[in-house]
């Protein structure tokens, strides 16, 4: 099984990093900033601007058939702009979409947030109401738009 995991440095990704190396799969792990610190001969790290400079030809050839995109920028901090959220959370989402379509991808995970829903006692589903755009931050507001474009090309 050959598994391709963005964000793997965040949060949640170095977890599922973690978790993931105890199968009998390859795995190429996409991050940002730090590279994660497992030392373990199926991972292979490739970092987002050698992603995006060879046109994912990496992807292609590595042919996960299971990709869980989990790579995002939540906040304007550290020098990050809305601009980079943007970039991140929908352009570069949308590119490794299009790039997956009609290749050897069985399953794709994307993780997205609850944050763009209004608050309510009861469970959040994507059928909940969706705060009014003008209360959505960038970062919402980039989730917002990737989910809907994602949600369009699921058959694909």
């Amino acid at each position: 099984m050959r598994i391709l995991l963005t964000g793997s440095s965040g949060s949640i990704g170095s977890k599922v990093l973690k978790s993931l190396e105890k199968y009998k799969c390859h795995i190429l792990a996409h991050y940002h900033s730090n590279c994660p610190k497992i030392k373990n001969k199926k991972i292979s790290y490739v970092n987002t601007k050698n992603l995006i400079k060879k046109d994912f030809k990496i992807i292609q050839e590595f042919k996960p058939e299971i990709v869980i995109h989990l790579a995002a920028i939540g906040l304007i901090s550290s020098g990050k702009t809305k601009l980079n959220i943007m970039n991140c959370n929908f352009n570069f989402t949308k590119s490794l979409i299009n790039n997956l379509i009609n290749s050897s991808v069985k399953n794709f995970y994307f993780a997205s947030t609850a944050k763009i829903y209004q608050y309510s006692s009861s469970k959040i589903n994507e059928k909940s109401k969706i705060k009014p755009l003008s209360k959505l931050n960038t970062y919402e507001k980039s989730k917002l738009m990737i989910e809907k474009y994602v949600q369009k090309n699921q058959n694909n």
